[in-house]
């Protein structure tokens, strides 16, 4: 369906659509970023590979194609949920911290890159350094992971509200602050550690619905400041709110950045107690390419944590559970394992 009016572009996009309908292919029309013209897929639910035509602002308004291995359902969609079909399990890719211009960047990109068997690749802040200004995400981040913007379902981080998040928000076109959608069997959770998240905020209000909204077995939250680290920054006691719906609600995985290191930690409540049955297990995946840190706390909860290798978390996640292995850059598999959701 296509609201308001309708210009050069999208008649080329929808164009393109029906040929490719006319020798066989099942064809989406993805939710637009520019505001003129929205396009809503008519069935979300699709099971076979798709082509999904994009007519967004980021695109230079022209017909992009690119293939979705399972639906994820339209754009990141703050205040709602975008709808996913169900299915079998699917692989996705994780890390925060990212373009520095380093050169590890590269790196870990070329990890997800040359895998065109990852699904999903979700952001843990900290995208564009030093200030996540448009320049910086156009000449750092866009030559590295920008190479997969098409699947990637990003969250900011504190670099990027160094400059207030304009870059940002222009950069991922149609980004809302904190959204969820839904992969398959799994409900995915994008959220805001650099805005209001007090327990009493309309983010935490909007989550606690959201999650009691949700229907699916397995949930996966992830932002940029982690509630539990001894990596180069401290546990982060303001998260608590979050974690406290979390709980609650029985969310399975919470994924952060901002701690420069790979860390692992056992399944907890909100105190940092271990629960090995209703608990939540957290990563933290600093590692995309910022300058690697090791701090010098401990927490007693953490099982693994690696400062030396820059990387991705890779999880493939199924109907029932979810299976882990942290890729270094230079091609190792480090600390792999497997959970089940509650």
């Amino acid at each position: 369906m296509i609201h308001n009016h309708r210009n050069r572009n999208t008649y080329i996009s929808l164009i393109t659509a029906f040929a490719l309908m006319a020798v066989g292919y099942t064809v989406f029309i993805s939710l637009a970023a520019t505001p003129e013209i929205k396009v809503e897929p008519e069935n979300s639910t699709l099971s076979n590979p798709e082509l999904a035509i994009s007519d967004s602002g980021a695109s230079g308004g022209k017909a992009v194609l690119f293939k979705e291995i399972t639906s994820t359902g339209g754009g990141a969609t703050g205040g709602g949920t975008s709808g996913g079909g169900t299915g079998g399990s699917f692989l996705i890719a994780a890390a925060g911290d990212i373009a520095q211009n380093s050169g590890a960047e590269k790196g870990t990109s070329d990890i997800i890159y040359n895998d065109t068997s990852i699904n999903t690749v979700l952001t843990l802040g900290d995208n564009a350094y030093e200030n996540g200004l448009i320049d910086e995400f156009t000449q750092k981040y866009e030559p590295t992971w920008g190479r997969f913007k098409d699947k990637t379902k990003p969250s900011p981080g504190n670099h990027e509200y160094q400059s207030g998040g304009a870059g940002y928000y222009e950069y991922f076109q149609g980004v809302q602050q904190y959204y969820s959608f839904d992969v398959n069997d799994w409900h995915f959770v994008s959220l805001n550690g650099d805005i209001d998240h007090s327990a009493s905020s309309t983010q935490v209000t909007w989550l606690k619905n959201d999650l009691a909204a949700s229907t699916k077995k397995c949930t996966l939250a992830y932002w940029h400041e982690p509630r539990f680290t001894a990596g180069s920054h401290d546990d982060d006691t303001s998260m608590t709110p979050f974690w406290d719906a979390f709980y609650a609600s029985g969310v399975d995985v919470v994924l952060n950045g901002h701690s420069h290191t790979y860390e692992r930690f056992a399944p907890s409540k909100p105190d940092g107690s271990v629960d090995a049955v209703n608990g939540i297990r957290e990563f933290v995946v600093g590692t995309g390419g910022a300058d690697m840190s090791q701090g010098g706390n401990t927490v007693a909860t953490r099982e693994f944590s690696d400062a030396s290798n820059y990387g991705v978390l890779k999880m493939n996640l199924s109907a029932t559970g979810y299976d882990w292995k942290f890729i270094t850059s230079g091609g190792q598999t480090i600390d792999p394992g497997t959970g089940t959701c509650h």
